[in-house]
């Protein structure tokens, strides 16, 4: 048996591959100059599953999460470069939100799969971790 997913449930922190776009300079003493280059920096991305204002059910004063719920998520990055910063795209902090992905076989909600502790989130990025934590006094088997 495993936890049910509710409102505020946290999502396993995850990391996305170069996600984070930069252009920077270094100067060049031979040609007096500022020669341009290109890097890309990973994000770390934390989250937790969304409250549902349309909901009615509710488990532990908070909403039960289903597939298709929203995830509340901020990531940061540092980036390694030498020389001057020019752009970074996207910033290199910033929120967003991803997606839960995947959910009960048995258990639903408005015929939607209710989220658990172990269902997959497609984050910001796109790339997946999956939901962490659940309420404490509702098991459901996935």
């Amino acid at each position: 048996m495993i936890l049910v997913a509710i409102g505020g449930s946290k999502e396993t922190d995850s990391s996305a591959s170069d996600v984070i776009k930069f252009k920077y300079e270094t100067y060049n003493n031979k040609k007096k100059r500022w020669d341009p280059h290109n890097g890309s920096a990973d994000a770390k991305i934390t989250g937790y599953v969304e409250e549902n204002a349309d909901s009615t059910f509710y488990i532990e004063g908070k909403s039960v999460a289903v597939v298709g719920g929203k995830t509340n998520e901020s990531y940061d990055s540092t980036l390694s470069y030498s020389g001057r910063l020019k752009s970074v795209n996207p910033p290199k902090s910033g929120q967003g939100q991803g997606q839960i992905s995947s959910g009960s076989t048995k258990l639903f909600y408005k015929d939607q799969s209710i989220g658990f502790v172990g269902s997959s989130v497609k984050t910001m990025f796109g790339n997946n971790t999956v939901i962490e934590t659940g309420c404490t006094k509702v098991f459901v088997s996935s």
